[in-house]
């Protein structure tokens, strides 16, 4: 053998050594890598989670906010009403004050209804669902579990109890 030939056995040896020493380490890295992917993969699963939980929890909020000004627009609107029914058993009221005050009320009816709010309509028998009895009374006219009297008007915001109505109810 020559010197030439001895030198390229050599480095095809050291070449084949070589390749199979970085098998060995990539075969090594390989468990090391799939760990470091499956962390990886946990790590963006809880931010997708927590994304998800801090935008629920905002849309809560908001939502919160909102009910609480919605609550205290009802217990205007329920003085408006009142103040209304009031006008119209008086015979001496000046039409345009009330023609005003029933303006102000369809306003604020209006105002409930682009936010999905509606009076709750079932008024006739109670239900625990929608109504809120105050007080129970005889009532030769009305059947037992009837409702007499309705006290404060109820409220759906998207068919769901806002505010139940308050009633007194038949005996």
């Amino acid at each position: 053998m020559s010197s030439e030939e001895s030198k390229k056995n050599n480095e095809q040896a050291e070449q084949a050594q070589s390749a199979d020493n970085a098998q060995g380490q990539a075969a090594g890295c390989k468990p090391e890598c799939a760990a470091v992917k499956d962390r990886f993969l946990r790590m963006s699963a809880d931010f997708q989670n927590y994304k998800s939980r801090i935008e629920k929890e905002r849309m809560q909020s908001v939502q919160l906010g909102q009910l609480a000004v919605i609550g205290k627009l009802l217990t205007i609107m329920d003085d408006v009403d009142r103040a209304i029914e009031e006008a119209k058993k008086q015979q001496q009221v000046d039409d345009t004050w009330l023609a005003g005050f029933e303006m102000i009320s369809k306003a604020l009816y209006q105002l409930l209804t682009d936010h999905h709010i509606k009076p709750i309509d079932q008024m006739k028998t109670f239900d625990p669902e929608l109504h809120e009895a105050l007080a129970q009374i005889d009532s030769p006219d009305h059947q037992s579990g009837e409702i007499v009297d309705v006290m404060q008007k109820g409220y759906l915001i998207n068919d769901r109890v806002l505010r139940p109505a308050k009633v007194t109810v038949a005996k």
